[in-house]
């Protein structure tokens, strides 16, 4: 790639275009899970000039998707008529060790309702499991839906109730605070996949999955065109997307990632739109 060639339509929007990808990301679950129910917020349409005008939102170039995703939600319940950030990423300490950790406290304000959210940013592979909750995994296999879950309901939310979080919250009373969950997430099948989804929602399966053998094997991907997100522009649309590699050049990019045993999210243009495609490193 030319090294003066933005990889997107406008660079400068960049974390714009990421921002709206996080805005139109949907719950992972078509129902409340681990008895905790989920925090849904309002997609309130901005444009790039209001986006530009808040001088307050920044975010440093190499942040990790993770915690840009947190960034983001700050921002949208900072510019909420209707929420008001109370506290964040509030670590709870004993005895110098580190016991837990809450991601936000807001206030819903027609209700001066005291939330405490946990926020989850997913991308998961599905593999064939009797028990719906164990088919999802991270693409590199370091993480997986259970035991993320597990986590959550163990020790995330009890938490709110631990002895050791009383003086991080003494201006908050305990007693009255709610607790939800924003689990965000997007599910890539195996092709030709066809079973019943009972807890995820459907519109969180956003793409497919192949093993690098099947993309060298397969003609139907021969002619096509392909861009390869950073990790941080996974959330972006794919229509914004500028710079396209041949097959080729795709197979090269592929290779160089594969050294490191990373699995990657390409963007494929068809004719007739785009697809997301995981390639992964290991079966």
């Amino acid at each position: 790639m030319n090294k003066n060639k933005s990889p997107f339509k406008n660079q400068e929007k960049r974390l714009y275009y990421q921002y709206l990808g996080f805005m139109n990301s949907v719950n992972l679950f078509s129902q409340n899970i681990i008895g905790i129910k989920h925090f849904s917020f309002e997609k309130e349409p901005i444009s790039y000039e209001e986006f530009q005008s808040f001088q307050s939102f920044s975010i440093e170039v190499q942040l990790p998707l993770g915690k840009r995703v947190e960034r983001f939600f700050e921002f949208y319940i900072e510019q909420h008529n209707n929420y008001k950030m109370v506290k964040k990423n509030i670590q709870i300490n004993h005895n110098k060790v580190t016991i837990g950790e809450f991601d936000f406290f807001i206030e819903e304000q027609s209700t001066q309702q005291i939330i405490h959210l946990e926020l989850v940013y997913k991308f998961y592979i599905y593999k064939e499991h009797e028990d719906e909750i164990k088919r999802y995994h991270g693409p590199n296999r370091h993480d997986n839906l259970e035991d993320k879950l597990h986590k959550l309901k163990t020790r995330q939310f009890p938490l709110l109730y631990n002895p050791h979080a009383k003086k991080a919250l003494e201006e908050i009373k305990r007693s009255k605070v709610t607790q939800r969950l924003c689990f965000l997430g997007n599910v890539f099948l195996e092709k030709k996949t066809n079973t019943n989804f009972e807890v995820i929602n459907k519109k969180a399966i956003t793409g497919t999955y192949l093993t690098f053998n099947s993309f060298l094997n397969e003609e139907t991907y021969q002619n096509k065109h392909y861009f390869i997100p950073q990790k941080e522009d996974w959330l972006i649309d794919e229509k914004y997307a500028d710079f396209w590699y041949d097959y080729e050049k795709t197979i090269q990019k592929i290779e160089k990632y594969f050294e490191r045993n990373i699995s990657l999210l390409i963007w494929i243009k068809n004719n007739d739109g785009f697809e997301r495609v995981f390639i992964l490193a290991s079966k």
